[in-house]
């Protein structure tokens, strides 16, 4: 499916998606004052540090929860950088998993009212 915005148009949108300081981002630390942000110094930089936990807020477009309809209709492009994140968010649970290191996973779905997320623990690997 050809885009509907000018190459211009589309790259001055894109400009304007923050990386960092989300308004999800600012909800979670407004929540939480005692998270530690964007500790550059974790392997795959978490959004944050929550009781020497790593905090990941990842929302449901870029990480892959849709439904393979919703996927299907995707260019190409698209598909193949959806598919990387979830690939990278494999490799960091490993590494997470292999130092035996609990990681704390937000998702947001798009359809919720906005600043809404869903915190949940995961305990990776065992001993």
């Amino acid at each position: 499916m050809p885009d509907i915005f000018t190459k211009k148009k589309r790259s001055e949108l894109m400009s304007r998606i923050r990386s960092e300081w989300t308004k999800w981002e600012r909800t979670f630390y407004g929540e939480h004052p005692d998270a530690v942000p964007h500790p550059d110094w974790l392997p795959f930089r978490p959004d944050f540090l929550l009781k020497g936990r790593p905090v990941f807020l990842d929302s449901s477009f870029w990480h892959g929860f849709m439904k393979k309809r919703q996927f299907d209709r995707l260019d190409g492009w698209w598909q193949d950088k959806i598919i990387k994140n979830i690939c990278r968010d494999l490799s960091r649970n490993f590494f997470y998993s292999d130092l035996r290191i609990v990681v704390l996973k937000c998702q947001r779905s798009n359809r919720r009212r906005k600043g809404a997320y869903r915190l949940s623990g995961w305990r990776l690997g065992f001993g």
